[in-house]
């Protein structure tokens, strides 16, 4: 190996940083003894010193700064092995510190024992794209940490009615259940305290269940996502505008069952809604898409 010139010892980043910080001392050491020059002073009097900065603050390295979400901290993040299956799944919780917050987006080899592992103090939880998450470990999470108000397993499709029952223990503020098909008995959740449910794409979910949820949040109930339900009917929409003055965000996008009636009531009833979809409602007329709802802002195809 051929040993290094001057020019390439010269050049390296640390003598960089002290040559630098030998000019910047410099610079002040002739900046002060020009200040004292032209201050004035009586005879026998010394002229006041100056503090010179002797070290210059040292510049952080992007790449060195924590890249953790200040709401959320993504797992994925973390180092391990792709290779390891969902019984180690552990090893992720295990890293993460501390929080009431907590998102685990797209995890796919997460498993339910992960969930048990989560801090009893959580509050908020996404475990969205998470496709191992079953209803053993939503028992478990829940067992776990009776303090969680707000869910979000979009896209587990091992999830079933157990997981919504086993949910019904808690007093959730939200839930999000995306493109969930098999979930139906939301009717069955402890809603007092409901104010965002998003059941998008839940075919089973009727009109009834709806209804229930909407009598039992009352004026809590804000946002509501009814796309691609495809068995509710006017039944849900006529208790929304009876029960929910304070909706303010509301689809209904594909529902094929809901007519002008329930629409009607909604125009009555939610004076708050500022965002309603009626895309896909074939049984919704052109005039109560485009003048019969002048309150809000309407989507309609």
């Amino acid at each position: 190996m051929q040993g290094q010139s001057p020019s390439d010892e010269q050049n390296r980043p640390g003598e960089r940083r002290r040559r630098r910080a030998r000019r910047a001392t410099a610079l002040l050491q002739a900046r002060s003894d020009k200040s004292d020059s032209t201050l004035p002073t009586t005879p026998g009097e010394t002229p006041p010193r100056f503090i010179k900065s002797r070290v210059l603050p040292r510049r952080i390295d992007p790449r060195r700064r924590r890249r953790h979400s200040a709401r959320y901290i993504k797992a994925h993040k973390l180092k391990w092995r792709a290779g390891r299956g969902p019984g180690n799944s552990l090893k992720i919780t295990r890293k993460l510190p501390p929080a009431r917050r907590r998102g685990l987006f797209r995890q796919v080899r997460l498993g339910d024992d992960a969930l048990a592992a989560l801090p009893s103090s959580l509050q908020e939880l996404s475990v969205s794209g998470c496709s191992l998450i079953s209803d053993a470990g939503i028992k478990a999470l829940v067992e776990h940490a009776p303090q969680l108000h707000f869910l979000d397993v979009t896209r587990c499709p091992e999830l079933t009615d157990a997981s919504l029952m086993t949910l019904a223990s808690l007093k959730l503020t939200g839930l999000v259940c995306y493109a969930n098909a098999g979930l139906s008995m939301y009717g069955r959740l402890r809603a007092f305290d409901l104010r965002r449910l998003d059941c998008t794409g839940s075919r089973g979910v009727d009109g009834s269940a709806i209804a229930k949820i909407a009598r039992a949040a009352a004026a809590k109930l804000e946002i509501l996502n009814l796309s691609w339900c495809v068995a509710v009917d006017d039944e849900a929409p006529l208790a929304l505008g009876e029960c929910c003055p304070n909706l303010t965000w509301l689809s209904l996008h594909g529902n094929r069952n809901v007519t002008d009636a329930g629409i009607d009531a909604l125009s009555t009833g939610c004076l708050k809604l500022t965002s309603l979809d009626v895309s896909g409602c074939s049984q919704v007329t052109d005039y109560l898409r485009r003048e019969g709802f002048a309150r809000g802002e309407v989507l309609a195809l």
